[in-house]
């Protein structure tokens, strides 16, 4: 009777066994959908900051180097009612400044994600404010999607926001793959080209790596001879250091 209990037992067992094995076999055929993309393209929560090292190369060597300014970073300090338009919206304000001195610049960019993307929405300085809502990043975006973006910079010697030209953003791919000193990022790839003026004998070429939820997490960049000139130097901003909550 002892013997036969135990094959009894050792046959309930063989087939739990089976069973386990066999419904693993079928699990394993379905097909997991992947977690949906962030809502926000940029994490732009006060203290979250990125920080690049900067390498460049001369069309005359395959060597990259580091760049003479060898790093630049912004980060989020603040989130203020800033009015656009009559409309009162919560403004990050984004501040620029060199990781090793920590030193600010002197004027700092207002953003905000919306449904359709990140919106620049104005600068500030102590000399100068602008207020513009404008697109600047489609989110969610596609390859092939153009749009229009009023680029404005800030003036150091007249202490004033300027609005020199406006340039055309392209979605150049939406799942690339970037590799990182801190990792592995899903971008889309925004693409656009900057003129340096007429009398400037090149155009910069520009590829903004942007990871969903994250930010900006690389940027490769080229500058191209605008009267036949061959492309002479390359430039890659590597992120080295983020918090992005």
């Amino acid at each position: 009777m002892k013997k036969r209990a135990y094959k009894k037992r050792v046959i309930v067992v063989s087939l739990l066994i089976f069973i386990s094995v066999w419904n693993c076999g079928c699990d394993s055929d379905k097909t997991v959908d992947p977690p949906p993309p962030p809502d926000d393209l940029v994490a732009l929560s006060i203290g979250n900051f990125w920080e690049f090292k900067i390498l460049e190369r001369f069309h005359t060597s395959d060597q990259w180097q580091t760049a003479i300014y060898d790093s630049v970073a912004f980060r989020i300090v603040d989130i203020i009612p800033t009015i656009v338009d009559g409309d009162t919206i919560m403004a990050a304000v984004e501040e620029w400044y060199h990781p090793r001195t920590n030193r600010p610049l002197k004027a700092s960019w207002l953003k905000q994600n919306f449904e359709d993307g990140l919106y620049f929405l104005g600068g500030v300085s102590d000399e100068d404010t602008l207020m513009n809502k404008t697109l600047f990043l489609k989110y969610p975006a596609s390859k092939g999607d153009t749009w229009g973006v009023p680029w404005i910079s800030y003036d150091l010697w007249d202490n004033k926001f300027l609005y020199p030209d406006t340039l055309t953003f392209t979605c150049i791919s939406s799942d690339t793959l970037l590799k990182t000193p801190v990792g592995n990022f899903d971008c889309v790839v925004y693409y656009f080209e900057k003129s340096q003026g007429e009398d400037i004998l090149f155009d910069d070429l520009i590829y903004d790596y942007y990871s969903p939820g994250v930010g900006l997490v690389g940027r490769h960049y080229k500058r191209e001879g605008s009267r036949n000139f061959p492309e002479y130097i390359e430039k890659e901003w590597l992120l080295y250091n983020y918090k992005a909550n």
